[in-house]
């Protein structure tokens, strides 16, 4: 497994954290993507991850790497843009 398994170790972490909700509680309409070519996480923990969330959208991609800008912004873009709290945020850091 790529990086010494970091990826996976960094998901099981953030995965048992005590966030002060579970996964099912959020009602939120979640929108995830995921490409099966991932070396840093495998794309079936976002196949689990979704099935925990009772109201997510996943896309799996058959290329791709773990994460770069341009597929990011890509991805936002496709979805219908930031939504108004993000853009707050991103001007609040500018």
């Amino acid at each position: 497994m790529a990086n010494n398994c970091f990826g996976e170790g960094q998901n099981i972490r953030l995965r048992f954290k005590d966030w002060g909700f579970t996964l099912p509680e959020v009602t939120s309409k979640v929108y995830m993507q995921h490409s099966k070519q991932d070396k840093v996480l495998s794309y079936k923990l976002a196949e689990m991850t979704k099935e925990l969330l009772p109201n997510c959208e996943l896309e799996l991609l058959d290329e791709g790497k773990h994460f770069t800008e341009e597929g990011y912004t890509l991805f936002i873009k496709n979805k219908g843009g930031y939504p108004q709290s993000m853009i707050a945020v991103k001007r609040s850091h500018t």
